[in-house]
């Protein structure tokens, strides 16, 4: 699916084939960890008003869609614990278009690179509606505070570098934002879905909806590729070379 030698973003396709006449595909899973409520967050990214959270404080966020033409909740009856889930979850997806990744400006450059290359691939063979997995998590590093406190911050950043080891079926990164550690496990999943009949009908029945998923291929790529340009910030330093300040610090602190 690449040029060879060219890293991409896109999942993997491991094995393919066919069970009592069902085609099935078997793909990578971008983030290591299967245990998704291991994260502090985890979002579905498509680039428009259906991003979503799914993860949210290491708790799985319940979706509870209100679309003007299917009936809200378990209409007509409405409970509290419904109400809640639908500000949680319409929460979750106004947090999904605002989040932001912080990484060096170096990995922004290679990544947008190697995503435009991507959704090219992508829009070339009439593909939609594709989404970036992204999961996060985060770990203060505070050399001030005690030395337990400083203890558990280079453990955390230590087993975070070590982490990080290539692999064509993870995609990782970690860097330091704001005295914190940040680390991001993503990739590009969904991605088999033609603009076909189907999905031309979709969109004309969301013709309220002004920033929807149901969009040609060139438009969807277009916007994605702008989205993923924002998401990722460029604004972080590296994870390797603070570790080693961070030992300094402690050294002399203690």
């Amino acid at each position: 699916m690449t040029a060879k030698n060219k890293s991409s973003a896109l999942a993997r396709i491991l094995l393919h084939f066919t069970r009592k006449g069902v085609p099935w595909i078997v793909m990578n899973n971008w983030l290591p960890n299967s245990d998704i409520e291991k994260y502090d967050q985890v979002y579905d990214l498509k680039g428009c008003d259906d991003s979503k959270r799914l993860v949210d404080g290491g708790k799985t966020v319940i979706i509870r869609r209100n679309r003007w033409y299917t009936p809200p909740y378990v209409w007509p009856i409405f409970s509290k614990e419904q109400i809640d889930q639908r500000r949680i979850y319409k929460l979750g997806k106004i947090q999904a278009k605002t989040t932001e990744v912080h990484v060096t400006p170096s990995f922004k450059n290679e990544f947008m690179k190697t995503i435009e290359r991507d959704i090219s691939f992508l829009e070339r063979h009439s593909l939609m509606d594709y989404s970036l997995i992204l999961a996060m998590q985060s770990s203060p590093v505070d050399p001030k505070g005690c030395i337990f406190g400083r203890l558990r911050g280079f453990v955390s950043m230590f087993k975070t570098a070590i982490s990080q080891r290539p692999s064509a079926l993870r995609m990782c990164v970690s860097s330091v934002y704001q005295n914190k550690v940040h680390t991001y496990h993503f990739g590009v999943i969904d991605f088999l879905q033609t603009w076909n009949l189907k999905k031309q009908v979709a969109r004309m029945i969301k013709f309220r909806e002004k920033d929807k998923s149901t969009e040609p291929p060139q438009f969807y790529a277009t916007r994605f590729m702008h989205a993923m340009n924002t998401l990722f910030r460029g604004d972080a330093k590296s994870l390797s070379g603070d570790i080693f300040a961070f030992i300094f610090r402690c050294s002399v602190i203690c």
